[in-house]
């Protein structure tokens, strides 16, 4: 887990970084459409909220990192088009039974869902430095596996594994409300929060221009 925060982190760190470099130059005519490359990153949260909230048979708990790198097509006021972009969420959950025949039993699990997706945004308001919409994605990625362990209350433990064999793949979706600022000609960040992959996530992305 800490190897996927890791590499999450270093594409954001070079956009910004490159960001203040080239900031104060000029890329051409901000009255046109333009490319940037984006990298965003991220975390699961409210897993736990979410599941209990709708069965009384299990404590439930899970979170776990996300993050993306690609490119985005620009509105030439600053707000993102589409993008186009390799998407990787990482999930560690645990559930304890407490009622029923699960109770005293425990299950701990872990999955991740690389691939590739692409979105398209849809900006309800419009300023010079400042937008703010919704994203639609939708991708495809490898078949899901998912390893966990289960620990019967007589401490018998067993180590699994499971894929669904009906789909060779994994598709993919998001449903996001985000926000883009963008700092100076060069640079838009843009906070984010909504559901991907079934899970609710939050976090924020960052763009930098191409020159042209």
């Amino acid at each position: 887990m800490q190897k996927l925060v890791s590499r999450m982190c270093v594409p954001a760190i070079v956009i910004m970084l490159a960001g203040s470099l080239f900031g104060q130059q000029n890329i051409g005519s901000e009255e046109t459409p333009y490319w940037a490359i984006q990298s965003g990153g991220g975390f699961i949260a409210g897993v736990s909220q979410l599941a209990n909230s709708l069965q009384n048979r299990f404590k439930v708990s899970g979170s776990g990192p996300l993050f993306d790198v690609g490119i985005t097509r620009m509105h030439q006021d600053g707000s993102p088009s589409f993008s186009v972009a390799f998407t990787r969420l990482a999930f560690d959950g645990h559930a304890r039974g407490v009622a029923d025949e699960f109770a005293g039993n425990t299950y701990s699990g872990s999955t991740s869902l690389p691939g590739v997706m692409a979105t398209k945004y849809f900006n309800f308001m419009h300023r010079k430095r400042f937008s703010m919409g919704v994203g639609l994605g939708a991708g495809i990625g490898p078949q899901l596996t998912v390893h966990y362990r289960t620990t019967y209350g007589g401490g018998e433990i067993r180590q699994r594994k499971w894929s669904p064999n009906e789909l060779p793949v994994t598709p993919l979706f998001a449903v996001t409300y985000r926000a883009d600022i963008r700092l100076n000609r060069y640079l838009t960040i843009g906070p984010f929060a909504g559901v991907q992959d079934a899970l609710p996530v939050f976090g924020a992305t960052l763009r930098l221009a191409l020159v042209r």
